[in-house]
């Protein structure tokens, strides 16, 4: 038998590796299935007894005092997610994206994704460059998938919270509570601002105070428009005033806001068509290439010097996608 072994090439040790890999890489992905449906299940409950927010701390956000009847009212303002550390700016950005599935489970959904299909490539090639480029390739659509996830999410929860909160406002001038007035919200809005308010009247019906429940609404979220609608109804049931009147100036503003964001993206549309062509034209010389003049190509696959170039190209393809990306957002 051990004669048997040491007749093996490398190769072949690496064809063994690779198998071993592939059964692995299938059973941790019916472990990770299995973890994911239960944490989900977990998250839910959590979701609804308001356990899954930040803690308010000094650290999350800066206290502001008002005083008005000669009584002092208080309230937490919600920092920004460019305070907070990596992993809570991760899980931040996968609730926004609107996924259900946590984001441990996520991570090694995408990991398991990436060493199956590297390791599938490796039987199939035997060549290290299009193993780790389909590694990087799996990780990359999931970034790409989920960022344009994000983005329609985050358009449709703008325009849907002005429309939410007008509701809220009529809602009040017809004489119903606040709470009340989330309730309609709730069962008439569809996901994600319908789910947004009925996660707090759902906390609020289990103990938890309303303020409490708003707070942890802005907490959780990155959109300035819900952390300032949380702020602003905090202030306003501690000190008194007209919610109505509040409701429709929030609205309006949020509507300012997505108007100034139109003339934005009209302006930087020539820099994001040109960051498109960018993108695109390296790989399509690449193809070219290949296609014309096969010979002039090859030692970048069978060189190690090739290789090596062909990793250098990729990682810097993907440094100017992300520079140009920068440069094209503005902040307003």
């Amino acid at each position: 038998m051990w004669d048997g072994l040491n007749t093996l090439d490398p190769g072949d040790w690496l064809t063994i590796g690779a198998t071993f890999g592939l059964v692995l890489a299938i059973w941790l992905a019916c472990v990770t299935y299995y973890c994911i449906r239960r944490a989900m299940r977990v998250q839910r409950v959590q979701r609804r007894l308001g356990l899954d927010g930040f803690k308010a701390t000094d650290a999350d956000g800066r206290t502001l005092r008002l005083w008005h009847a000669g009584q002092e009212s208080t309230t937490t303002v919600p920092r920004g997610a460019r305070t907070r550390p990596l992993i809570d700016a991760l899980d931040r950005w996968v609730r926004d994206a609107g996924w259900e599935v946590p984001l441990s489970g996520l991570l090694m959904a995408v990991t398991g994704m990436a060493m199956l299909a590297a390791v599938t490539l490796w039987l199939i090639t035997r060549s290290l460059v299009p193993t780790l480029a389909a590694a990087a390739a799996i990780v990359m659509l999931f970034w790409l998938y989920t960022k344009k996830k994000k983005d329609r999410r985050v358009l449709k929860f703008d325009t849907q919270f002005a429309e939410a909160l007008g509701l809220v406002s009529r809602s009040l001038r017809a004489g119903h509570p606040l709470l009340a007035g989330f309730q309609v919200v709730a069962d008439q809005m569809p996901a994600p601002v319908g789910d947004l308010f009925r996660q707090i009247v759902q906390q609020h019906d289990l103990g938890i105070d309303l303020e409490e429940a708003l707070s942890n609404a802005g907490r959780k979220s990155s959109s300035t428009d819900l952390q300032l609608f949380a702020t602003s109804v905090t202030l306003q049931l501690r000190s008194g005033g007209n919610l109505a009147d509040l409701m429709d100036r929030l609205a309006e503003v949020i509507r300012d806001r997505m108007r100034l964001g139109r003339k934005v993206r009209v302006l930087t549309a020539q820099t994001q068509f040109s960051k498109r062509v960018l993108i695109v034209l390296p790989f399509i010389v690449f193809a070219v290439l290949n296609l014309i003049n096969a010979d002039y190509m090859q030692p970048l696959y069978t060189t190690g010097i090739g290789r090596v170039l062909l990793l250098i190209a990729g990682a810097s393809l993907l440094l100017g996608t992300w520079v140009m990306s920068r440069v094209a957002v503005l902040k307003y």
